[in-house]
């Protein structure tokens, strides 16, 4: 493959790009920071509950009078819950444990994601290297094939010996 492009300069830019582009870490951060909104939804049950009622009525000869009649109701109401049997309680403690086994899920998929991309530089780097060599290699065989054939020519070296010569020139060009 010739020279891939737009390919980080290094395996700690690979990583965080490969942890901050990926969608299954963001579902993950997503999911952590859900359930924490469900804890604070777990604590609204101990907090005071304002409400504000309202109606109006209007007509004519309404609960049993003569005439036009208009009714208006307007009422705050102010309940709050001193003590529930500790289900607020329970139902925090259940979120708090929901949201550690998100963090926990995410954390798994951050170190997934992360070895993924370093094995996959780490094999990229690998590969390069041994590219390089196998070029090298190639350019000895070659070398190595033309000097045995002059060599089988002047009756130095055998027919087997420039077919092996072939064999290994052929091989390290397959590789």
């Amino acid at each position: 493959v010739p020279g891939v492009k737009g390919l980080p300069k290094s395996k700690s830019s690979l990583v965080a790009n490969s942890v901050s582009n990926n969608y299954s870490i963001e579902e993950a951060n997503k999911s952590v920071t859900a359930i924490g909104y469900s804890k604070d939804i777990a604590k609204a049950g101990t907090l005071p509950r304002l409400s504000l009622d309202g109606s109006a009525s209007r007509g004519a000869d309404r609960n049993g009078t003569v005439g036009e009649e208009s009714d208006l109701y307007l009422g705050l109401t102010l309940s709050w819950r001193l003590f529930d049997g500790n289900q607020t309680l329970a139902r925090e403690r259940t979120a708090a444990e929901r949201q550690i086994e998100a963090e926990f899920n995410r954390d798994t998929v951050v170190r997934d994601v992360s070895e993924l991309a370093e094995k996959a530089w780490n094999a990229f780097v690998f590969g390069r290297e041994r590219a390089a060599i196998l070029k090298r290699q190639l350019a000895t065989n070659l070398r190595i094939v033309d000097s045995y054939r002059e060599e089988y020519e002047f009756s130095k070296r055998s027919l087997l010996d420039v077919l092996d010569a072939e064999r290994a020139r052929f091989n390290n060009q397959f590789q």
